[in-house]
């Protein structure tokens, strides 16, 4: 497969011959592979930074139905489950946990790689177009945002950081979670960073007569985008 980026996909599978035979397949096609045949040992920062993540569903003692409903609501690339059972129920059940796609075992070397490159291909495009929140719209290759028809630029974490707030409207952040999100177990990043990311964020925003990202005392942060009022 000739691509210009080497795309990163972790493997989730208590069983270890299969986890071999995925990593085998995938790295023969030029992705990057990361196999994990423990689940309960993962944490969220465990799943961030991947651009897909394969998921076997019989896993013990957490499936991988569990698993999914645990990450998605933090992990926006494209999740496969990876399963010998083909009832339509379980189907229903894995797409309804957030899966984006259901690949029955045995499978073929040649019908995984298909599926895996037309959710990157996908994926890809997903992420060159735009898209809106509330009064913002977002432009996730040139890390600007466009709200209330005013032109802000931020820098790459600076947008990741807006850009999770934003597509979670109601949820609230804690400053540690933002963390695991935004940065590899292996960074050597002060948690601090974040609460600097926030500032700078709004003081951009700020300058456009625009207030962004309410803090929530005591628990952490979350998007609320309005415009200034101005003092009389």
């Amino acid at each position: 497969m000739e691509t210009m980026k080497e795309y990163r996909i972790l493997a989730v599978d208590d069983d270890t011959s299969i986890l071999k035979l995925l990593q085998h397949i995938l790295e023969l096609d030029g992705y990057l592979v990361t196999v994990c045949s423990r689940p309960e040992e993962l944490d969220l920062s465990d799943f961030v930074g991947y651009d897909l993540i394969l998921l076997d569903v019989m896993m013990s003692p957490v499936s991988g139905f569990e698993l999914c409903s645990y990450i998605r609501p933090y992990v926006s690339c494209p999740i496969l489950f990876l399963t010998a059972r083909e009832l339509e129920e379980d189907k229903v059940e894995g797409l309804y946990r957030g899966a984006d796609d259901y690949i029955v075992k045995p499978f073929g070397a040649k019908e995984l790689l298909a599926r895996i490159r037309a959710h990157l291909r996908r994926e890809e495009r997903h992420q060159e177009e735009q898209y809106e929140a509330e009064n913002c719209c977002f432009y996730p290759s040139r890390y600007q945002v466009v709200c209330f028809e005013r032109l802000i630029d931020f820098s790459e974490r600076e947008f990741k950081l807006l850009q999770l707030l934003a597509r979670h409207p109601q949820q609230i952040f804690s400053a540690e979670t933002l963390y695991e999100l935004l940065y590899p177990e292996s960074s050597d990043t002060q948690l601090r960073s974040i609460s600097e990311y926030i500032y700078q964020i709004r003081q951009k925003f700020k300058q456009e007569g625009l207030k962004a990202i309410a803090t929530v005392r005591g628990v952490g942060y979350r998007w609320q985008l309005e415009p200034e009022v101005s003092e009389v």
